[in-house]
């Protein structure tokens, strides 16, 4: 069975609503517009291109100046805007002013991981990673479930870190996300969010030799888990007075900045993340029972473990058929606030902001 992370979490969130979607194929017509999914698209566009245009002989440069980052930024959403605005003055008017904006939250990014670099020994050394198994240097994302059977999950990895210790090569995941994304181990253990953990593990467990040849792991080294990291850029200023400083737009969308994921438990791959252990650059986690986001090697591997049973649990609930209406409820949340088939399910059940 081949999934996407988006239809692996419909399925969870309503099974009813995926079966709409995505076997009977019920969805409404896309907008031609700039939605907030082109938002995301604008970022990843960006901050891919940026980071690969900074790399010299092999390695990013933190030592970029603010005129060097503009500069390049300036050019990639130029080139960015040049297929995206419309002809029609209107049009053109609220794109441009709207892209200006974004202009200034991808600056923030780029300013931002510029610094986080500066005090940091990883390296980003891939970029919009396809975890398919086109690329014959890169092990399809394909997992057992524990039965005899497996999923391959589809989906690209934003930027992959990676640091050397004696042999030992330390990775680390990263997504960029235009949102309040937050790593959550209840969610974790429902199915959501998984994609970015379950490649951090292919990556890692990998005997793939080219691809262990690509990063510079000998024979003898081994290749860990350092981290997956959601880093995420909530984005109100979009929607602020246009009377507002850009000053003050650049301070708001600074403090939107969040870090959030599981890290390794060791204070010299932590150190090598950041000398000064800065949390503002190694995150936290969303529990019940903590915010610590900090695990052992074993319990790296026992996640590994219980995320493969949720895989196969869910494989095997989605073969089964089940496509009945079973909202997953959270406090706060409900995925019927929004959802096109409130009025024909007869199990809606929106949170209680949308009732």
């Amino acid at each position: 069975m081949a999934l996407s992370q988006s239809k692996l979490e419909s399925y969870i969130l309503c099974p009813f609503k995926y079966y709409c979607d995505y076997v009977l194929k019920l969805r409404e017509s896309a907008r031609a517009d700039f939605s907030y999914s082109s938002v995301g698209v604008f970022i990843h566009y960006v901050m891919e291109n940026f980071m690969r245009r900074s790399m010299s002989e092999g390695k990013f440069d933190p030592e970029l100046t603010e005129e060097q980052a503009i500069a390049l930024a300036d050019t990639i959403i130029e080139e960015y805007a040049v297929r995206l605005i419309p002809s029609d003055d209107e049009r053109k008017n609220r794109m441009t002013f709207l892209l200006e904006r974004l202009r200034r939250i991808a600056l923030v990014l780029i300013y931002n991981i510029i610094e986080e670099f500066h005090h940091s020994l990883f390296r980003p050394s891939f970029f919009e990673l396809n975890m398919d198994g086109s690329d014959p240097a890169i092990s399809a994302a394909t997992f057992g479930t524990g039965d005899g059977n497996s999923i391959k999950l589809r989906g690209i990895v934003d930027r992959v870190d990676l640091f050397r210790r004696g042999n030992d090569i330390y990775v680390r995941v990263v997504d960029y996300k235009t949102g309040n994304k937050v790593y959550s181990p209840e969610d974790i253990a429902e199915g959501m969010g998984l994609q970015l953990l379950l490649y951090l593990f292919v990556l890692c467990n990998t005997q793939n030799k080219k691809f262990r040849r690509t990063v510079g792991c000998p024979e003898d080294g081994n290749i860990y888990p350092a981290g997956a990291m959601y880093l995420s850029a909530n984005l109100p200023v979009i929607t602020v007075d246009e009377h507002i400083s850009p000053d003050e737009i650049r301070r708001r969308a600074a403090e939107s900045l969040k870090r959030s994921g599981p890290l390794l438990d060791d204070e010299q791959v932590l150190r090598a993340m950041n000398d000064k252990l800065d949390p503002n650059f190694l995150g936290t986690a969303k529990s019940s029972r903590s915010t610590d986001n900090k695990l052992k090697p074993e319990e790296f591997d026992q996640l590994c473990s219980d995320i493969e049973k949720t895989l196969g649990s869910v494989r095997n609930t989605m073969l089964s058929g089940e496509a009945s209406a079973k909202p997953r409820q959270k406090k706060g949340f409900s995925p019927c606030d929004y959802c096109d088939y409130r009025a024909v399910c007869r199990s809606a059940k929106p949170s209680k902001k949308h009732k």
